[in-house]
């Protein structure tokens, strides 16, 4: 099939050379310029050119320049609808071959490409004896070295047709084919190995090489289906050792038995490999022409050549199986996620994007029929897009909420493809992951979770309340006849300050709850506040005999902070301390500083009596309202803990001792105001009357 490009400004005048030409002797092509897709700067790749112009100008001579430098001896036709004559003679001195007038007219155009197209080549004719080859003049029409250089001529239309397709198994067919219309072969087959595909899995046997027959001609298919070759021995192997043609009649194939056989079984004269430029990929067998004349050697370098195009071929096919069973992978396995994915190229084109993708972001009454584009996709999706593109970063995972449907949440990552030695990235992935039900199950579990706070909140503070009213309650019903009594007034006294106590206790444990600052910073004593905090927790708890054991490495030290707070923060933790206790035994303070990554704390731990905590009742014993006794809300060392951490400190219960322990940290003051302790002064200090 000959080539024929059209120039033109529009592809009408192409479909009219088309319609006018038969279409299994011609292809034709449409260029609107002479550089398109450089197919023109190719030699041989097009054997004639038909240009639309008008002869009125110099620039359709300019045209016929351009094609003589690109293309020197090409035809050129010219069609013109207007023309001068000095213009014309310009053409023909630029070396246009003919100027036809519109419209074009089939038999006149097949009679100028019949002119200007070189002769068909004809089979070289049997060979005459010796005596009438020599008897025959120089420079006859017979002489071989004109044979010869048409037979190349022919031949290299191979690597123009050859490289066409895409289609492996039909290559080799085609190539049988027209082997056999120029040269004549008898028999011939072509053998090929199988691609080894990429996508193999990790670990997997290599499979054996073997040369399998691909196409063949004269030769029965019984034969071939059974039939092949291999580089480890006969044929093949020679082939593959040495990658040159081998004869029937060489020397090396007399002392190979198995080589021997070969050629005998396949009825052929000839073995030429297929080389990729990189391996071999098959080997190709002849037999003599159809009038029983052996090849030249001219004739089988020259069809080593055309193999070697073929083998080319052939591996680009491969390579282009192979990247479309990748692309086809990659597609099947987005379209299974259930993640929405969509790949964006440099160029806006959506490249793929899946059904779930489809069905998060695309809105559902657009039509099915047309294909998705980047204006489908929501506008503040396609903006970050569009932004990763440009610059070549990531985005951070954001949440997107559609303009037309607020309650929905998705998670959307949008991830460059980025090149090496490219600024740009080659395209571009945006996840979308559906997020709205798991937004809705945290929404509920938020609910449900204050539901049970709310519940335990009430059902404590209700037992609290209840527990500090009932003494009150019991002695005003006995206020009437009792009253005169001085022992039952002594009670009632005792009942009221005791329930006014109780609720007092519980509305301050709320009150520092609820706050997250400091409402008010003043210097603070600590052995005074250490000891003011022991006196409250043994007034509240009902003792006066326990004793506070106190060791001090630090000195006197001084805090900056919320007295009331503290203070509170401290007699919780006694109280605490003093109800694991046993009875009759003292709690111990010891006071140091401790430096951790730069800052000064001041180390308070109190220790009791008790049995200590265990590393599941330290997890829980600052959490509300938990509590191993039955009296009181759980609501002490939750609020020792919040007051503490206002206080830029933190609070530790000590697990792994056989006596309770908690730690208290406070940091020094860092000179930004930040409450802490803000000096240490001297022993003598500790003697010194405090108005704290």
């Amino acid at each position: 099939m000959k080539t024929l490009v059209a120039l033109s400004p529009g592809k009408g005048f192409a479909d009219a050379l088309e319609a006018a030409l038969p279409g299994d002797a011609w292809r034709v092509i449409h260029h609107t310029h002479p550089m398109e897709k450089g197919l023109l700067a190719v030699p041989g790749a097009v054997d004639v050119v038909i240009a639309e112009c008008q002869l009125t100008d110099v620039l359709p001579i300019r045209l016929a320049e351009t094609l003589r430098k690109l293309q020197p001896g090409m035809p050129v036709i010219f069609y013109s609808d207007e023309q001068r004559q000095e213009w014309v003679e310009e053409a023909y001195l630029a070396g246009v071959s003919y100027v036809l007038p519109k419209p074009i007219r089939h038999r006149l155009l097949a009679e100028m490409l019949d002119r200007v197209m070189p002769a068909p080549l004809a089979l070289e004719p049997k060979r005459e004896p010796t005596a009438v080859a020599n008897a025959r003049p120089a420079g006859t029409a017979g002489d071989a070295s004109q044979q010869i250089s048409q037979t190349l001529s022919s031949l290299r239309d191979f690597s123009r047709v050859l490289t066409d397709g895409f289609v492996s198994e039909a290559l080799p067919k085609r190539f049988l084919d027209l082997l056999r219309e120029i040269l004549g072969v008898n028999r011939a087959a072509i053998f090929l190995r199988k691609p080894v595909s990429a996508l193999n899995v990790l670990g997997a046997e290599t499979p054996r090489v073997r040369f399998q027959a691909a196409s063949a001609v004269g030769l029965p298919s019984g034969l071939l289906e059974y039939f092949e070759l291999s580089p480890e021995g006969g044929i093949g192997r020679h082939l593959h050792r040495h990658g040159r043609i081998l004869r029937s009649d060489a020397p090396e194939v007399a002392n190979d038995r198995e080589i021997q056989k070969e050629f005998e079984l396949l009825g052929t004269r000839v073995a030429i490999p297929i080389p990729d430029r990189e391996q071999i990929i098959g080997v190709a067998v002849f037999d003599e022409r159809l009038t029983g004349e052996p090849f030249t050697s001219n004739e089988l370098a020259l069809v080593f050549h055309a193999l070697e195009e073929l083998g080319l071929a052939i591996r680009n096919s491969w390579l282009h199986d192979e990247l479309a069973e990748s692309h086809n992978l990659m597609e099947e396995i987005l379209d299974q996620l259930t993640s929405g994915c969509v790949v964006v190229g440099q160029d806006l084109q959506i490249m793929h994007c899946n059904p779930a993708a489809q069905r998060f972001l695309i809105n559902p009454d657009r039509s099915s029929h047309h294909a998705i584009q980047f204006s489908d996709l929501p506008q503040t999706l396609g903006s970050r897009i569009y932004e990763t593109l440009k610059t070549g970063a990531a985005v951070p995972t954001f949440r997107h909420h559609p303009r037309e449907n607020p309650e929905l949440a998705f998670n959307v990552s949008v991830i460059p493809f980025n090149q090496p030695n490219n600024a740009h990235p080659s395209a571009v992935l945006l996840l979308v992951d559906d997020f709205t039900q798991i937004q809705r199950s945290q929404q509920l579990e938020i609910e449900a979770s204050n539901l049970r706070m709310v519940r335990s909140i009430a059902e404590h503070l209700s037992h609290e309340i209840g527990n500090a009213i009932l003494p009150i309650s019991t002695h005003q019903q006995l206020m009437a006849e009792r009253y005169e009594d001085p022992d039952f007034r002594e009670a009632l006294s005792q009942a009221l300050a005791q329930g006014v106590k109780r609720i007092t206790r519980l509305s301050n444990q709320l009150l520092f709850l609820t706050r997250d600052d400091i409402p008010r910073s003043e210097p603070i004593s600590a052995l005074k506040l250490i000891d003011d905090a022991f006196s409250d927790a043994k007034a509240l708890y009902g003792l006066d005999g326990r004793q506070l054991e106190i060791t001090n490495s630090a000195g006197s030290l001084t805090f900056d902070g919320n007295r009331p707070s503290l203070l509170h923060a401290l007699s919780e933790t006694f109280l605490n301390a003093l109800q694991s206790s046993p009875a009759d035994t003292p709690v111990s303070i010891q006071v140091e500083t401790q430096k951790e990554n730069d800052v000064t704390f001041a180390k308070v731990q109190i220790m009791d009596r008790g049995p200590g905590f265990t590393p599941d009742l330290a997890a829980k014993a600052t959490n509300p309202f938990f509590s191993t006794r039955t009296v009181g809300p759980g609501l002490g060392l939750t609020v020792a803990k919040k007051i503490i951490e206002n206080h830029q400190g933190r609070l530790n219960l000590v697990t792994g001792e056989s006596k309770g322990k908690v730690a208290i940290y406070l940091p020094l003051k860092t000179g930004n105001g930040s409450p802490g302790l803000s000096q240490i002064r001297g022993i003598s200090d500790l003697f010194k009357p405090s108005h704290n």
